[in-house]
């Protein structure tokens, strides 16, 4: 039986630093996004209570006409 190991610490060494600078990018890409999606809420709450007071500008102007 025979028995054959490829080593060659160089390349491994290089996918070690390649694997961990793509698992920062990931951190700092979900970190982003994270902020994103907290900006984008506040932005659909804002619009929400931009389309309330348009409705309630519009139904005190229709008083005031009455």
């Amino acid at each position: 039986m025979y028995f054959f190991e490829w080593v060659n610490d160089s390349l491994c060494d290089r996918m070690r630093l390649n694997v961990v600078g793509l698992m920062e990018k990931n951190e700092t890409l979900l970190a982003e996004n994270e902020e994103m999606m907290k900006q984008l809420k506040k932005w659909e709450t804002d619009k929400e209570n931009l389309s309330k007071m348009n409705q309630k500008n519009l139904s005190l102007k229709m008083e005031v006409k009455a």
